[in-house]
């Protein structure tokens, strides 16, 4: 992928030494409201894919203040419902379902990395599982990422908190390369584009009467639970680079070749899904479903697919950026250009981890208390399961029963590269089929809410300074 590339258009260590002048902005939008925010970008050099939206959320309620909190698992990335990267009309690309790809992705980061950098950035608090601090054996809210008052009270430090006033407050950041998986495979060099770049972002809304879609609380708020942001607040912070003249006149020449300069980056497409549920069973009853979906893919060269489910519901430290563990084991395979993926349906979460892993490219840091339900349930006593709950109860964070944060990161993927790296699958004119067995049960019967993200290949030509696009 993009070996054509000069080293300095690809965001990773180059062992080409080349002086670089880095050009810093802080760059207001040119259009803002309450539910859309727009940035043209300059024409200048190299735009470094690390650069960061900067962004204030705040509750409408000021009585509220102090008991507010972001998601645990992806903090600021909530606060972007949909993202466009646009030159002049054309499309780069989309990101959607930004707070949930954000929680897929910080699943690999480990446990230093979410308490040191992470929270520090998104302001997500209370990321972390560890040794409860007052009943040994048991798991709780880690102290490095949390505010500890005593052993069984611990809340998001106060520089974290989303507070009423839009002036004293803290502001959040997310990379825009984590807002568009391309900008982590190449640089866009918007110096050498014609037409303008912008960043479109679409903010998520919260009203009166919903929590979990921006912040949650930690008690219920008197008056209102609805949410605004902070338009002046709002900006982006950009670098930009420009390399000797050598390393420039060596784009500038590829741009305006024939041929052009061929750009290759990662898109994700997302297909949204119910798996529809049953009665509640009774007491030591259980009952197999299977289910069957399309995941839309058809004529894409596509990487990998990562899946996420949930019930329909808010979690009151995680709101609805998690994947929630099923009970019972599920099993699963998958269907593409006439092949079954794996010789027999998997089941190990375990292996489902392990698949993810490779996938991410990194070992999942949540302990296994988060991914799955196997450390909780003893099936051989009751089919119900859920009898030995690992984290402790009594030491609340935000006034909440951490037990809520297990099995919130069952993510599970299907892997199509051809080796670590590699190219991925061409998938021919039928979608991949995703095929599941359920087991559904007294404590797990409800409907799941479930989303493919769909990792696949998309490429742009920047020729004589004008982009053209693939699918």
């Amino acid at each position: 992928m993009n070996k054509e590339l000069p080293s300095v258009l690809i965001p990773q260590q180059s062992v080409e030494m080349s002086n670089v002048d880095i050009h810093t902005e802080i760059l207001e939008p040119v259009n803002k409201s309450q539910s859309r925010l727009q940035f043209n970008i300059k024409k200048q050099g190299l735009l470094n894919s690390g650069s960061r939206l900067v962004l204030s959320v705040h509750n409408d309620d000021a009585a509220a203040d102090g008991t507010c909190f972001l998601p645990t698992t992806c903090g600021a990335a909530c606060l972007i419902s949909k993202a466009t990267l646009r030159a002049g009309t054309t499309i780069l690309s989309i990101a959607e379902n930004v707070g949930e790809r954000f929680m897929i992705d910080k699943a690999v980061h480990t446990a230093s990395m979410r308490s040191e950098i992470d929270q520090v950035l998104d302001g997500a608090s209370g990321s972390n599982l560890g040794p409860s601090t007052n009943t040994d054996g048991l798991l709780a809210v880690d102290v490095g990422c949390a505010n500890y008052t005593s052993a069984t009270a611990c809340a998001t430090p106060e520089r974290y908190k989303p507070v009423n006033s839009k002036t004293n407050c803290p502001l959040y950041s997310i990379s825009l390369d984590d807002i568009f998986v391309g900008l982590k495979n190449i640089v866009l060099p918007v110096g050498f584009m014609q037409e303008q770049v912008s960043v479109e972002i679409e903010l998520t809304q919260q009203v009166n009467g919903e929590t979990g879609k921006t912040m949650l609380f930690s008690t219920p708020p008197a008056t209102t639970t609805a949410t605004s942001y902070g338009l002046e607040n709002c900006v982006m912070h950009l670098d930009y680079l420009t390399y000797d003249a050598a390393t420039m006149n060596r784009i500038a020449d590829q741009v305006n070749s024939d041929k052009g300069m061929p750009m290759v980056y990662s898109e994700k497409l997302v297909t949204s899904s119910q798996l529809p549920g049953i009665a509640q069973p009774a007491s030591g009853v259980t009952s197999d479903v299977d289910f069957v979906r399309e995941v839309g893919s058809s004529g894409l060269k596509v990487n990998n697919v990562v899946v996420t489910e949930r019930y329909d519901t808010v979690n009151a430290l995680t709101g609805v950026y998690r994947s929630d563990a099923p009970i019972h084991d599920i099993s699963f395979n998958w269907r593409y250009n006439n092949t079954i993926h794996y010789p027999k349906a998997i089941k190990n979460p375990s292996l489902m981890r392990n698949e993810l892993e490779k996938v991410q490219m990194f070992p999942m840091s949540v302990h296994n208390a988060e991914y799955s339900f196997d450390l909780y349930s003893d099936f051989y006593d009751s089919k119900d399961g859920m009898q030995n709950n690992p984290i402790d109860s009594t030491v609340l964070f935000e006034g909440q029963n951490p037990q809520v944060l297990g099995g919130n990161y069952f993510i599970t993927s299907l892997n199509l590269t051809k080796g670590p790296g590699g190219e991925g699958t061409q998938i021919a004119n039928k979608n991949i089929i995703y095929e599941r067995k359920s087991v559904f049960s007294r404590n797990d019967y409800q409907t799941r809410l479930i989303k493919f993200f769909v990792d696949y290949e998309k490429t742009f030509v920047l020729r004589n300074g004008v982009v053209l696009t693939s699918i």
